[in-house]
C-alpha cells in the first residue's frame, strides 16, 4: 500500500517511469566495520522514527507533532538508518521530489509546477528547470562519537548518491551535511524544493524547521 498505483507520480508532480519506480522501491545498504547503513520503508521502522535512535516530536505515543507521522508513509518518503552492533544510532528521511536551482517565477525561467493546484491553472508551465530531486533531510544521531557521526553522515550521502544514479535524480542535501560533503563534490547553494500535499495529512520537514 505504501507504493499504491500512481501515488508516487501524484505526490511529486513529475513523470516517473516504471524502471525508476522499481529502483526507488528497492532498498540499498552499505557497511563499514560495525556500522551498517540501509534504506528502510517497513511499517515498524516508520512508526518508531520518533523513538529510535532518539526521542523526537514525531514519537507515536506523545510527540508534539505525532499527527504528522502518517505522512511518512507517503510513496515518496523513505528512511536511511544506521546501526552499530545491531543498535540503531542514526536515521534521516530521504524524500523524492522535484526542484530547481532557479527561483520559481523568475522571468528567465519556468515556474515549478504545483500538482496540487494544477487543475486551477489555465496553462501548464514548461519543465525546462524542473529536475527529479532526492533530498536527504536532517540526520538524527545518538550514542556514538563525533567521528562516528560524521562517518554515518558520509555513508548516508553515498547511499543517496547511489540511489540518485539508479533513478536519474539530482541529490540535494540538508545544510547539516555542509562540512562532511564538501570533499564529496557538493557545493552550498540555494535550491528550491517542491513539497506536495501529503495523503496522510500534516507533515513535518526535519530540515525546514517543521
Amino acid at each position: 500500500l505504501k507504493y499504491h498505483a500512481d501515488d508516487l507520480v501524484r505526490e511529486i508532480g513529475f513523470p516517473v517511469t516504471e524502471a525508476q519506480k522499481a529502483a526507488w522501491m528497492s532498498n540499498l545498504s552499505d557497511s563499514r566495520g560495525r556500522l551498517i547503513a540501509e534504506e528502510r520503508d517497513d511499517f515498524f521502522t516508520i512508526m518508531r522514527i520518533g523513538e529510535l535512535p532518539q526521542r523526537t516530536c514525531l514519537n507515536y505515543a506523545d510527540g508534539a507533532y505525532r499527527e504528522c507521522l502518517l505522512s511518512c508513509f507517503d510513496s515518496n518518503k523513505k528512511f536511511l538508518y544506521a546501526t552499530m552492533g545491531g543498535r540503531p544510532v542514526a536515521r534521516a528521511m530521504l524524500r523524492l521530489t522535484k526542484g530547481s536551482a532557479k527561483k520559481p517565477g523568475d522571468k528567465d525561467s519556468a515556474s515549478l509546477q504545483f500538482v496540487d493546484v494544477l487543475n486551477e491553472c489555465e496553462e501548464p508551465v514548461e519543465r525546462d528547470v524542473e529536475k527529479l530531486v532526492l533530498f536527504l533531510e536532517r540526520c538524527y544521531v545518538s550514542g556514538i562519537s563525533m567521528e562516528e557521526s560524521e562517518e554515518v553522515k558520509r555513508m548516508f550521502i553515498e547511499l543517496a548518491m547511489r540511489k540518485a544514479r539508479e533513478i536519474g535524480a539530482e541529490v540535494v542535501l540538508s545544510n547539516q551535511y555542509r562540512e562532511c560533503s564538501a570533499s564529496m563534490g557538493f557545493t552550498a547553494m540555494q535550491h528550491y524544493l517542491y513539497i506536495s500535499k501529503s495523503k496522510g495529512g500534516k507533515q513535518y520537514l526535519d530540515s525546514l524547521g517543521g
